[in-house]
């Protein structure tokens, strides 16, 4: 006779973004590599879009319960008077369908991406009476009314999860002991190096033994720097026709300011009389042959990277990488030994260092080395997820679970 047992335990994963940035990125590895058994997991999308569609390849549900025009597009400086009341609307029409879609899955924690998620999570926690755990994959606003509410709202939290200790840093309290840091895994066997003319091939780019590639892997937004990046490369790809420089990725998110930005930064190489040494490729959902193609890779953002997970890619990929000193980037890489760091928004001290890895095979050589050394003895894609398993595992522990449970398995329900 067979005996009965109790199904794992629902998770509701709550999401900012619906394409997939280093966060979604991330989110699907944990999904992915999650034993079977463990927990089962209902996300909440805002939008059909890339997330989605690896959604559907893993034994996971999901759901789309929309922002809302005016919410979608509000970034972290929120939003402008004469939009505020559309925004308020959609905040309150997002509470009740939310309200409603917990109450009907009945789950036994609300795990969250993205500073919108968190708020609205926060906001409705007061009546869900559920265990909530916030994933911070972006600094915590310090000042105006976002900032205020985002710290008063980590109080109704059960566990705050960082992704650098730059992050945390901003969390109050940083030394709480629900306040965990845990740096994002990299596939070591996804992220191995390969052969440039193979990586070349695959992405139908022009290959040969004397090609030299500057670049970067980045969402194209505009805090990235990637006009920072081309204005320091302009007088040295105009001054040496071995090399060229790329850009690969798209404008993923909603808010403003993001979408359309590709065409900007091809205008803008256009402008610098470069638009012939730039090569444009889209966003690749498997990126390690556009880290293969590159010999130096640059990460030049203009504020600190909470993280900066394509650094630690690139570096598992034995790529130079030269990246701003600033946020995760500097918990990731040691000056001169695996890789080299500049001032953020520095045209000059960025194309200094261009520069002299251009000028240096060897140091290239030698950089790339250490970098892929480090990633691969700071821990394994499995030893992440553990120790998310973990972390979930004791937020659930603190308190009685949901009243109930569901087998419900939804795919496409718009809310």
């Amino acid at each position: 006779m067979s005996v009965a047992t109790d199904p794992p335990p629902l998770i509701c994963v709550v999401v900012t973004s619906a394409e997939l940035g280093g966060a979604e990125r991330m989110l699907v590895d944990l999904l992915q590599g999650m034993p079977p058994g463990r927990f089962r997991f209902h996300v909440v999308l805002p939008r059909l879009g890339r997330l989605a569609l690896e959604l559907d390849q893993l034994p996971v549900s999901y759901e789309v319960l929309s922002f809302g025009g005016r919410l979608s597009k509000a970034g972290r400086s929120g939003v402008r008077a004469k939009a505020a009341l559309g925004a308020v609307v959609d905040v309150m029409r997002y509470l009740w369908l939310y309200t409603r879609l917990v109450a009907r899955l009945k789950p036994r924690l609300i795990y969250t991406h993205g500073l919108k998620a968190e708020l609205l999570t926060g906001i409705a926690s007061h009546w869900l009476g559920l265990p909530v755990v916030w994933h911070l994959h972006t600094f915590v606003p310090k000042d105006g009314w976002l900032g205020r509410l985002h710290r008063y709202l980590q109080g109704r939290t059960r566990m705050l999860v960082a992704n650098s200790k730059a992050v945390s840093a901003g969390v109050l309290p940083p030394s709480s002991s629900k306040t965990k840091v845990i740096y994002c895994g990299v596939d070591i066997d996804a992220f191995l190096p390969q052969s440039k003319s193979a990586a070349e091939q695959s992405l139908h780019l022009v290959s040969g033994a004397s090609k030299l590639r500057v670049g970067m892997v980045s969402v194209l937004a505009p805090w990235k720097g990637l006009d920072v990046f081309l204005h320091a490369v302009q007088p040295l790809l105009r001054a040496d026709a071995r090399w060229e420089a790329m850009i690969v990725g798209d404008p993923l998110y909603d808010t403003a300011g993001h979408q359309g930005y590709d065409r900007v930064l091809k205008q803008l190489a256009g402008d610098l009389q470069i638009a012939d040494r730039v090569v444009f490729l889209p966003y690749q959902l498997r990126p390690a042959s556009a880290y293969a193609c590159l010999d130096i890779f640059v990460h030049a953002a203009k504020r600190p990277e909470p993280f900066g997970r394509v650094i630690a890619e690139a570096m598992c990929m034995q790529r130079a990488v030269i990246a701003t000193a600033g946020g995760g980037a500097v918990e990731q890489i040691e000056a001169g030994v695996d890789g080299l760091l500049v001032a953020m928004d520095d045209v000059g001290a960025l194309r200094a260092q261009v520069a002299r890895l251009m000028a240096d095979a060897e140091l290239r050589r030698q950089l790339g080395l250490a970098a892929r050394s480090k990633v691969l003895r700071q821990g394994s894609m499995c030893q992440f997820i553990e120790r998310m398993a973990t972390v979930l595992d004791e937020a659930m522990a603190f308190g009685p679970p949901h009243a109930g449970d569901s087998n419900a398995e939804t795919r496409h329900r718009a809310a």
